[in-house]
């Protein structure tokens, strides 16, 4: 178990930020449905030491999600108990999928506001429309994103960057204390490489410093090689990994 406190500070940002629609608590375990809509708001959180059989967890939580046609995904973080949870689920033939680098950005440094950048809900459906096109997000998913986004708590912001009449990029930043994190950054296919994504990330960092943060964080999936390259160049480090076992 890690004992580093950003990582509990930042695995509960996370979950605050993109939270399931319905969850139970399970001896330490938070045990996520979200429609089947992202690992992150479908999975088995391990975030405490509990006192049941591991293993008889497991199956309980494996049957909840059976029950509603899904696979048991379990989220494997260094705060995961007990440390021989990988492998016991290796074992019982679990296949790991999903490797994520959570990146800190300290201290929050002074980002431009971009004029071409707007501000709005989440919710709304230009930012949706832009969002469910630019990340391929299948129709049957329209409906839990939008639900899940309506269950966000923490202060919040979605932006979009439009170039030549439309929209061009997207994202999302949640503010948590004096932490704001970045999510769903997206850029249209055919525009990419362009600079967009790093202006509308500077937009909300703008935002997130406005509100008082100090320090930025996101994930990034292990084999984003451009999406790294970026956020590396924006001052983004490495705190800790983790990944995804599947049922």
């Amino acid at each position: 178990m890690s004992t580093d406190p950003i990582v509990r500070t930042l695995e509960e940002c996370c979950l605050n930020a993109w939270p399931g629609l319905r969850h139970q608590v399970l001896d330490g375990w938070l045990v996520r449905f979200g429609d089947d809509f992202t690992r992150r708001a479908n999975s088995v959180n391990p975030l405490h030491p509990g006192t049941q059989d591991v293993e008889r967890k497991l199956t309980r939580c494996e049957a909840a999600y059976a029950a509603l046609g899904q696979a048991c995904v379990v989220k494997i973080t260094p705060l995961a108990e007990p440390s021989t949870l990988d492998a016991l689920l290796e074992r019982r033939g679990y296949r790991r999928e999903g490797e994520t680098i959570v990146q800190l950005l300290d201290p929050l440094a002074g980002a431009a506001a971009d004029p071409a950048c707007e501000l709005g809900d989440p919710r709304e459906d230009a930012w949706q429309a832009a969002f469910t096109r630019m990340d391929a997000t299948p129709p049957q998913h329209h409906g839990p994103l939008r639900a899940i986004l309506g269950q966000i708590t923490p202060p919040h912001t979605a932006a979009l960057l439009r170039a030549d009449g439309g929209p061009v990029s997207c994202g999302r930043a949640v503010l948590e204390d004096d932490l704001v994190g970045l999510f769903d950054i997206a850029t249209d296919p055919a525009r990419r490489r362009q600079g967009h994504a790093q202006r509308l990330i500077a937009h909300l960092l703008d935002w997130g410093r406005r509100q008082g943060a100090r320090r930025a964080y996101l994930q990034v999936e292990a084999d984003n090689a451009p999406a790294r390259r970026l956020y590396e160049q924006l001052g983004f480090r490495e705190v800790y990994r983790y990944w995804y076992r599947v049922h």
